[in-house]
Formats: C-alpha cells, sequence, structure tokens
C-alpha cells in the first residue's frame, strides 16, 4: 500500500485507457501464475483457510495503523512553515479511499486525486494536496533504498535474523543522521539520469530536492513515520506467508520484501497485482513447495491482506464522513 512518486497526476485523454490497460496486464498477468502452476481453487482456499478470524481482524488493525501513518505524514507536510493543514479524519479518510481505489487504479492517480478532492473543503487547492502527497512519497523511497541495501547484504553476508534486524536498524539510523546530504546526493544523481531519460527521473529529481529544502526535524520526523511503516508492511508480509506456508525461511521473506514493495508501487498495474504474485511464486519456489502450493500461497496472501484492509476502511472513512456532513449541514 506504499506509491511511486512522481508519476503523472493529470487526468489526461488517455487516461481511461491507461487504466484498462493496466487491469487487463494484471489479469494476464495473475492467469500466467495460475495456469503456469496448475493451481486449483481448492489449494487457494486450504491456504486461505490456514488464516483465523482474529488473524483477520489483526491484518485490519495492522493495514489501518499503516494507511494511518500515512495519513499523518501528509499532515505534517502540509503544515510545514505555517502551511495550512486539515483534520486527521479527513487526511486518514482520504489516504484510506485513495488506497482503495489504488487496487484496481494505479495509485499514483488515485491517491492524490482523492487527497486533493477531500482537501478542497478545507480550503487547500489541488495543486498543493497532490504536490504534498508526492512528496510525502520521496520518504517511503529513501527507506526502501535502505532496507533493501540491508536486506541484501544480509543474504550475502549469511547472517541470522537478530543480526539482520539489527544491520537494518543501523543503516535506519545512519541514514536518518545523514538524511541531508543523502537527499542532496540523490537529487544530483536523479537530475543526472534526468537529463539522459527525463520523465520519472526528473520528477524524482524536483522531490529529492524538495525535500531537503524541509526543516530538519520534519525530515527526521517523516523518515521515523516511513521506517515504521515499512517495519510494519514487512512484518506482515513475512508473518502471513510463514502462516500460509509454514516451511518457507523468514530471513529470506524478509530479504525479499524491499523488492515486492518496489513492485507493488510501480506505476504498471494496480498494486502490482499480478507481478507481486508472481515474485513471491517464484521466491517460494526456492522455499522447497511446489508450483500449485506457490501459486496458492502468494495469491491468498492477496486475498488475505485486501479482506483484512476491506474490514477496516468503514473505521478509517467513518470520521471524515461524519465531519463532512455535519460541515455541510452548517453552511446550509
Amino acid at each position: 500500500m506504499s506509491t511511486m512518486p512522481f508519476a503523472s497526476q493529470s487526468r489526461t485523454p488517455g487516461t481511461g485507457g491507461t487504466v484498462a490497460l493496466s487491469l487487463a496486464l494484471a489479469v494476464a498477468l495473475l492467469a500466467v501464475v495460475v495456469l503456469a502452476t496448475g493451481m486449483s481453487l481448492a489449494e487457494l482456499w486450504a491456504s486461505v483457510r490456514r488464516v483465523s478470524l482474529w488473524q483477520f481482524l489483526a491484518v485490519a488493525l495492522l493495514q489501518g495503523t499503516i494507511v494511518w501513518l500515512a495519513a499523518l505524514k501528509w499532515i505534517l507536510i502540509l503544515r510545514a512553515n505555517g502551511g495550512q493543514g486539515l483534520p486527521l479524519t479527513s487526511a486518514l479518510g482520504a489516504t484510506a479511499i485513495g488506497t482503495l481505489a489504488g487496487q484496481v487504479i494505479p495509485i499514483q492517480l488515485a491517491t492524490p486525486a482523492l487527497r486533493a478532492w477531500i482537501a478542497k473543503a478545507h480550503g487547500i487547492s489541488a495543486t498543493r494536496a497532490v504536490g504534498t502527497s508526492l512528496l510525502e512519497q520521496v520518504f517511503e523511497i529513501i527507506v526502501l533504498g535502505a532496507m533493501a541495501m540491508a536486506g541484501v547484504l544480509t543474504h550475502v553476508a549469511g547472517l541470522s535474523l537478530a543480526q539482520g534486524g539489527g544491520l537494518a536498524l543501523a543503516i535506519a539510523a545512519g541514514m536518518t543522521v545523514f538524511l541531508g546530504p543523502g537527499l542532496r546526493l540523490a537529487h544530483a544523481v536523479a537530475r543526472v539520469f534526468s537529463r539522459q531519460f527525463g520523465g520519472l527521473f526528473a520528477g524524482l529529481a524536483e522531490g529529492f530536492e524538495r525535500a531537503g529544502r524541509l526543516p530538519h526535524r520534519l525530515m527526521f520526523q517523516l523518515t521515523g513515520l516511513s521506517l515504521l511503516r515499512y517495519v510494519l508492511l514487512a512484518g506482515l508480509n513475512v508473518v502471513l506467508l510463514v502462516r500460509l506456508a509454514p516451511q518457507a525461511d523468514p530471513l529470506v521473506l524478509l530479504a525479499a520484501v524491499p523488492l515486492v514493495q518496489l513492485l507493488t508501487a510501480l506505476p504498471i498495474v494496480p498494486a502490482g497485482l499480478g507481478l507481486v504474485e508472481m515474485t513471491w511464486s517464484g521466491l517460494l519456489m526456492t522455499q522447497g513447495l511446489s508450483p500449485a502450493e506457490v501459486a496458492g500461497t502468494a495469491l491468498a496472501l492477496r486475498l488475505v491482506s485486501t479482506a483484512g484492509f476491506l474490514l477496516g476502511v468503514p473505521v478509517l472513512i467513518a470520521p471524515m464522513l461524519t465531519g463532512l456532513r455535519r460541515q455541510k449541514q452548517g453552511d446550509q
């Protein structure tokens, strides 16, 4: 439930076609996973049944916390330098609806647009709402890169789970201390690539440059919240996968989480649908599972995660809807 920044957010004439193509590609990728592995509905259901009702509720709570952290980061950026903010309930509702829409529409289109729509009721311009929404994602990219480095080093060095966790914490601490210089370096690198390729790299360069101008205290807060989000996302995925496939090595799964999160964030298919399942299936094949079992586990992870999120959506958006209703009645 992360987003990749700086994809085009404007509504262009080709947006509908892009969404349809994205969904078609996702369906095709899922079909490849199912047909190539010979997975049956019985095997998928057997995987899903390993997750109990209380565990579904725990997933809903974690998913809600992850969305809440994203909303909190957005509010902090909106309020930076005395800017106009908005209530947490509205930010939370807008982020939850954007994440929900991002299951079927590329989240790079859905979340900023829905946030802008909700923010308009609080006197925040669409340009500012979209810009701050994109800026928030810069810190997700920084944390994702740091955790990917920790995962690779842990795997190459053959470290234990505890040692790998300690390494990740050390990298996170160093990243926080040297965040300012790191942003300037990232800006310089992205600018070099933008001169050659433009597009996404140009947007990244702008985002890193804007992030580097934020107050240091705010940068540390945003990085800390992004780290917490990552820990919750990684923990949720690994715990569920171990539940669905008990023979899988948690350390191997943990090392793969940054790649999976990147695929989830890429503006190719909604929420990495199909791409993520193919990645988890390939990884689980190395853990001694049969092709049908790995496909069932990967698809069950998607179903359980999505179902848990859907359970929490009404709770996340109810306060925002109540506030908007009261505001409308007051205006009348």
